[in-house]
């Protein structure tokens, strides 16, 4: 599963800020799987594009990496949000190259919010918990070395 954003129009500056910020951007604990991925400065001129691999699919168990995409799903929309107030951009968020919603004026629209609901409810309904954050400190601990090798 991965995590589509894209603004079609933002100025140099802005782009160059966001670009340097996103570099630096981590949950706490670090990246699942993938931080931002920001798309070549050249790929479309003006636009700021990217998306992000959420999950790392077989090399570990199903609710542990359910529950960690999550979290870095929320991270990212929190983010983007915070990137639309701050510099007033507006994002276009998909989710496996559908589109599930917007972000303008810092705020998620109702049917992105919808499909980070969504995406709890099946992480708790696999982890066969309503508690998520032990699974996701575990998940941290346990697969600490989840990039040697390559996932």
């Amino acid at each position: 599963m991965e995590l589509g954003y894209a603004a079609p129009a933002v100025r140099d500056d802005v782009r160059a800020r966001i670009r340097d910020r996103a570099s630096r951007a981590r949950p706490r604990g670090d990246w699942w799987a993938e931080g931002f991925g920001f798309a070549p400065e050249d790929a479309a001129p003006g636009s700021l594009s990217g998306s992000t691999k959420l999950m790392l699919l077989g090399a570990v168990p199903p609710e542990v990496d359910m529950a960690m995409a999550l979290r870095d799903a929320a991270f990212l929309v929190r983010r983007l949000a915070w990137w639309s107030l701050r510099y007033n951009v507006r994002w276009v968020v998909s989710m496996g190259g559908a589109k599930v919603g917007r972000i303008r004026f810092g705020l998620p629209s109702p049917s992105l919010l919808t499909r980070l609901a969504q995406l709890a409810f099946i992480a708790r309904f696999m982890a066969s918990t309503p508690v998520l954050f032990p699974l996701r400190r575990y998940a941290l601990r346990e697969y600490a070395n989840r990039w040697d090798g390559g996932p």
